[in-house]
């Protein structure tokens, strides 16, 4: 949630708006660690309630200062209690789902993603735009502890019936068609997983600066800010839902279309000067970005076995929360000081262009050595 407020956030702390992105990078790099960490295939209630209570605490403890090293440092402890329920609501979730039907479900949980950034980040701009950015982490924080009371009231038996159940799946048909990797780590898996951080990585280099240009370089309001959240959150989950029922056979056109889109519109929205039609070109960008992101890594999670998927859940998470750090740290590297002391992006670009060129290479090579 600190992407769309970054802006906001290093103006009042005084900081360069260059740095914007280590503000996302503190997060995501501790939740890389995070995940790394977590073994574990049963998850106790009372564990996830400790990470919510740590998490709406750390979220709201961003407001307590405009000291940007202590902003980064509550990004650090809420990137750990965020990086922890990831792996271990995903896992839940995965573990009550037939594994006929694991693609499917697979493809509905990484749409509720983009459906929360449709719903949350627009209103938390507007919001943030009508009174301070720090209301909306105070906002963000109360929707934590309703969660957490929520979760509480819940009956233990409830809880550990969804686990029980979880082992009573059975195995797949004979000559059922979903493939499934075998017990390991093996050369596709990891390629996969690979090609998951580049897209990831690709992605972000643009995605966490867009925002910030269009504030920063073309002086777009909340409300415009909050239609290109809306449109592009809703266009993905609208794309992933589609994904769900059909997932199409030709992966590799579906990526290698994605990608395209991704290029025409990062350069479009970053050499635009119409306000507007920039914002469509980020929506559009969130779009065709997200929806590669979720594809690949509903490709790869769908595939492995039951006995491994919280070591694959764990790893993908982790990698993917580095390329988000890394990028952000990147990004901000990436940007030079231009003509009348703004920055320029014009080195990012094509340093983004080229990742985002390179993933469609490697899923092509993921799906060559997954035949062999």
């Amino acid at each position: 949630m600190s992407v769309p407020l970054s802006a906001m956030m290093t103006a009042a702390s005084h900081t360069p708006v260059s740095q914007a992105g280590y503000l996302t990078s503190s997060y995501t790099l501790a939740a890389a660690i995070t995940c790394l960490l977590i073994r574990s295939r049963t998850s106790n209630r009372f564990i996830v309630m400790l990470y919510l209570i740590g998490l709406a605490a750390s979220t709201v403890a961003v407001t307590a200062t405009s000291d940007f090293a202590f902003m980064l440092a509550a990004r650090v402890a809420a990137g750990v209690f965020g990086g922890a329920l990831t792996v271990l609501n995903v896992e839940h979730l995965l573990a009550c789902t037939h594994p006929s039907q694991k693609k499917k479900f697979t493809a509905y949980i990484m749409s509720t993603y983009p459906l929360a950034l449709t719903v949350g980040i627009p209103v938390l701009l507007l919001f943030a735009g009508k009174t301070d950015w720090q209301s909306a982490f105070w906002m963000v924080g109360g929707l934590l502890v309703i969660a957490l009371l929520g979760f509480g009231l819940l009956p233990l038996s409830s809880f550990t019936s969804i686990a029980n159940t979880a082992n009573a799946c059975p195995p797949p048909a004979a000559g059922s068609q979903s493939h499934t990797v075998d017990e390991g780590m093996n050369r596709p898996l990891i390629a996969g997983i690979a090609t998951i951080i580049l897209a990831v990585f690709s992605t972000f280099l643009l995605s966490l600066q867009f925002p910030v240009m269009l504030l920063e370089r073309l002086a777009i309001s909340e409300a415009q800010l909050s239609l290109s959240y809306l449109l592009g959150g809703s266009g993905c989950f609208v794309a992933m839902q589609w994904y769900g029922r059909h997932h199409p056979k030709q992966s590799l056109r579906l990526i290698t279309a994605l990608s395209g889109g991704m290029v025409i519109t990062a350069l479009a929205g970053f050499s635009l000067q119409w306000s507007l039609l920039a914002v469509f070109c980020f929506a559009g960008f969130m779009v065709v970005s997200a929806t590669r992101t979720l594809v690949l890594v509903t490709e790869i999670i769908s595939s492995v076995s039951d006995s491994i998927r919280v070591r694959v859940l764990g790893m993908q998470n982790a990698l993917q929360h580095f390329a988000v750090g890394s990028a952000g740290a990147i990004s901000s590297m990436l940007i030079i000081p231009a003509e009348a002391g703004s920055p320029g992006y014009t080195p990012l670009l094509v340093f983004a262009i080229l990742c985002i060129g390179i993933t469609p290479v490697m899923w092509r090579m993921t799906l060559r050595l997954s035949r062999a």
